[in-house]
């Protein structure tokens, strides 16, 4: 958790006597452990499909997509995330994550300082993640 969080414990049989009796959790659920099941399927097919640059500028795009601000610099991620956070998120070493990070500022995609983010070049990032698309 990146903030202090509270963690309740419900038992199997009262939470599903709890979801028979409200049927529309139930469904809404369902829709949650869809979207976690499709971001774990996307994560695989990062990790065996993709190169770390790539896994590295869509896992970038997606923290802007979280944490993003648009500032007169770009859009800048408000979470700090070190090199270390970024290669636990995409399963490869800081070192790996380093040498990715220094080829995304270089090409003017990005600028990292103090584990900061900011995109400078939205279009560029999503070309080296490998999306097409319009970019607002």
């Amino acid at each position: 958790a990146l903030r202090p969080a509270e963690l309740f414990r419900i038992d199997r049989p009262e939470f599903i006597s709890f979801l028979e009796r409200h049927p529309s959790l139930c469904i809404r659920m369902m829709g949650v452990l869809c979207e976690r099941l499709r971001w774990v399927s996307e994560n695989i097919e990062d990790a065996v499909f993709h190169d770390v640059p790539r896994r590295l500028a869509r896992r970038i795009l997606l923290l802007g997509d979280t944490y993003g601000q648009k500032t007169p610099a770009g859009l800048r991620i408000n979470q700090p995330v070190s090199q270390e956070a970024l290669a636990a998120m995409l399963g490869v070493t800081r070192e790996m994550v380093n040498k990715s990070l220094r080829a995304l500022r270089n090409s003017g995609a990005i600028t990292y300082n103090k584990g900061f983010i900011v995109v400078t070049n939205l279009y560029m990032l999503k070309d080296m993640a490998g999306e097409s698309g319009d970019v607002p």
